[in-house]
């Protein structure tokens, strides 16, 4: 398997086996993030565009994996195989999308993705980003552990219990808030839901803001 960061005039070797079947998917809303069925029969993911891989899943031993398809709606990976068989990994995928942002200053709706790697305990690194914002805008983060939904702004608002972070939006349309996972056991399992609202004097809403949409992110081991 390789890569190109370029439009293919140099191309990366990222270390991982493939067969005449292998199949890659990847994340559409996660970017970055990817699986790929290799020659061992194992299905790997990165939340780096292949560097590193981790080993997510070993294969039936009659099979080796070949197409792979991501359900949106709960992070869970289909996978094919040789043998035509198919199977299911489920929680591939901690993060999900969910609902959809507002419009703000040029028709751009935001975007709502984690970064930092999986939202593992220990994980200092991890956190909520968004981009196709308004630039130098104040951002509002909000987390919280209890998702429901209700009308706010001409979309939905999700986050209840929350806590708030306030930051301005960088020069380029995107910010990112750390988060860091503390290394408690106890936390493996939580579901958490993030989503920030940005002033935007252009939006469409008379009061000058826009909603991204949601990221429900599962705290894994």
């Amino acid at each position: 398997l390789w890569r190109s960061d370029n439009g293919g005039a140099n191309w990366i070797a990222l270390g991982v086996p493939l067969h005449n079947a292998s199949g890659i998917a990847l994340h559409p809303d996660v970017p970055g993030m990817l699986w790929v069925s290799d020659g061992a029969g194992k299905i790997r993911t990165s939340t780096h565009p292949g560097n590193p891989f981790v080993h997510a899943w070993d294969v039936h031993l009659e099979a080796l994996g070949s197409s792979l398809a991501l359900d949106r709606k709960n992070g869970n990976l289909l996978v094919g195989t040789t043998a035509a068989s198919l199977w299911e990994l489920p929680n591939a995928s901690p993060s999900v999308k969910i609902g959809n942002g507002t419009t703000g200053t040029g028709g751009l709706v935001p975007r709502h993705f984690p970064v930092g790697g999986l939202p593992k305990v220990g994980n200092a690194g991890f956190g909520p980003a968004g981009d196709r914002i308004l630039p130098g805008a104040a951002a509002y983060l909000f987390v919280g552990v209890t998702e429901i939904a209700f009308p706010l702004i001409r979309g939905t608002f999700f986050v209840v219990e929350f806590i708030g972070s306030q930051a301005t939006v960088a020069t380029g349309g995107s910010m990112s808030f750390p988060v860091a996972n503390p290394a408690n056991p106890f936390l493996v399992g939580v579901t958490v839901v993030s989503q920030y609202i940005t002033a935007d004097p252009g939006s469409a809403d008379p009061i000058g803001f826009v909603l991204s949409d949601g990221l429900r992110f599962k705290i894994v081991p």
